[in-house]
Formats: structure tokens, C-alpha cells, sequence
């Protein structure tokens, strides 16, 4: 097991937008998006999923994708997961979103592969995609000390965050930090 420290009080900053006009940024050359939303996509990249989760953690990532409310999308850069994020419809232990709400995160880049744009890019194909399905509005919330989630956020078109809520939470490594 982990040991992930001793628990602590961070302030959530929530972001809301609606879906009208998700902003289309310029595509970035040689990434490939995919949205998984069912086991079975999920297994498409079964190899950059257990590079990127590990193979312990991949019959996990699988099988959240069982939950029809629960889909990931990734990017893909020569046949590697370099931005990834999670998305669920209609749920937030944190604050109340309408049914067919979308609520994302969380979201992770690797490490030797940030700055280069990839949050946003993946964020805004992540929302078109929802978006085409008819969802009428996205939340992401971050911590208040993770500035470059907040420059991300903020190129998708989200505004000033709607709410600040406390979470406690233990400081864990992300899934790339191995």
C-alpha cells in the first residue's frame, strides 16, 4: 500500500460552463484523441493503459468504464498516453450538478510532456464530444494552488470559478509519476 501522508484541508476551486460553443483549439500534430466509454474502448489501448496505470491498476480503469455514467478520454502521442482525464455524468460528492451534467476530472499529463497544451487540447475534445451527445453544461473543479490546471481550464472558455469548497484530502502521486 502507498503510504499517501497525512490527510489535509485544500480549498476546490468549481468551474462551470455551459456546452454552447466549447472553444476549438488548434490541433496539436501527432496526438490522437479517444474517448473511452465502454470496456471494450477501453481495451482498444489496453497497452498505453497498463503503461500509463500500470498492469495491477488496468482491470481497474477497466472496469470503472462498466459505469454508463463514466467515460475517460486520452491522448495519444507515438502509441503513449501523454494527457488523460476522467468524466462522469450526473455525479459530484462535492457539489450539485443537474443529471446530464458532465463533470471532469480528474486530469493528468505527464510530466515530460506539460506546457505543450495538451490539457486544454484534450479538455476542449472531451466537451466537443460531450457536447455532441447533448449534455448542457460541463463543471471541473482544481485545487487553488494548481495554477497551471487553472491556465488550462481557463482556455476552454470556463470563466471565474462558481465556488470554493474545502476537501480533505491526501496528497497522492499521479498516475505518471512513476
Amino acid at each position: 500500500m502507498v503510504d499517501r501522508g497525512p490527510a489535509e484541508v485544500q480549498t476546490c476551486l468549481v468551474y462551470r460552463r455551459s456546452c454552447s460553443d466549447v472553444p476549438r483549439l488548434p490541433d496539436i500534430e501527432g496526438l490522437q484523441f479517444y474517448l473511452l466509454d465502454t470496456p471494450a474502448r477501453g481495451a482498444r489501448l489496453w497497452l498505453p493503459l497498463m503503461h500509463d496505470h500500470g498492469a495491477r491498476a488496468l482491470p481497474r480503469v477497466i472496469a470503472k468504464l462498466i459505469a454508463p455514467f463514466r467515460m475517460m478520454y486520452c491522448l495519444v502521442e507515438d502509441g503513449a498516453i501523454v494527457h488523460h482525464g476522467w468524466m462522469v455524468v450526473g455525479r459530484s460528492p462535492l457539489y450539485h450538478v443537474g443529471p446530464a451534467d458532465v463533470v471532469i476530472g480528474p486530469i493528468s499529463t505527464r510530466e515530460d510532456r506539460r506546457g505543450r497544451g495538451f490539457a486544454p487540447f484534450g479538455l476542449g475534445k472531451a466537451m466537443r464530444a460531450m457536447q455532441a451527445r447533448g449534455h448542457p453544461a460541463f463543471f471541473i473543479h482544481t485545487y487553488d494552488h494548481n495554477a497551471a490546471s487553472q491556465r488550462a481550464i481557463a482556455k476552454c472558455g470556463f470563466g471565474a470559478p462558481i465556488a470554493a469548497v474545502p476537501r480533505l484530502t491526501q496528497r497522492r502521486p499521479s498516475s505518471f509519476a512513476r
